[in-house]
């Protein structure tokens, strides 16, 4: 695949069937090292027939409808691909805010009750204590994720009468 994008007229995309695995890249992409890969093994063994299910799904993301120009010359999945980079940007504009922010929280908070405590701010780094109200976020988000993903392991299991309260998928109150 990286010899057809390196040529003199690289096509937009290329798929290739590898045993089980259908493969689909972009020039730019590929470079990355990022593709589509879909296991068509498992697409057939979970035999999601219905319309708009699984099959339909990975028939119509590598059909020629989705990699061939239409009548005006569009091709799917360059848009596809157009609104992701779109939308990953606004993404990461709105999570670089949201991590400024809470370091600001987390450090204002720090600030506030060390006057509270009438202690004096001298000897306080203004970038060491963002280093350090950005790590306190990273420990913050963590543990968040661990506690949304008890199948990790990593905190030990809630005790049996927070379970009951938290459980929002059985009937417990």
């Amino acid at each position: 695949m990286s010899a057809a994008f390196r040529s003199d007229a690289p096509p937009a995309f290329v798929v290739v069937q590898a045993g089980q695995w259908l493969l689909l890249a972009e020039a730019e992409r590929w470079a990355e090292g990022r593709y589509l890969a879909v296991d068509l093994l498992v697409v057939a063994e979970r035999r999601h027939e219905a319309k708009g299910g699984e099959i339909d799904r990975v028939a119509a993301i590598f059909g020629k409808q989705a990699l061939l120009p239409d009548a005006d010359g569009n091709v799917w999945w360059a848009g596809v691909l157009k609104d992701s980079v779109k939308h990953t940007v606004g993404v990461s504009k709105d999570l670089r805010e949201g991590i400024r922010l809470s370091i600001e929280i987390i450090a204002n908070e720090v600030v506030e009750r060390r006057a509270a405590k009438d202690l004096t701010l001298d000897g306080i780094d203004g970038q060491n204590l963002a280093k350090h109200s950005l790590r306190f976020l990273y420990r913050i988000l963590f543990l968040l994720y661990a506690e949304a993903s008890p199948e990790m392991r990593v905190l030990p299991p809630a005790p049996q009468s927070t379970r009951r309260v938290t459980d929002l998928t059985g009937c417990a109150s």
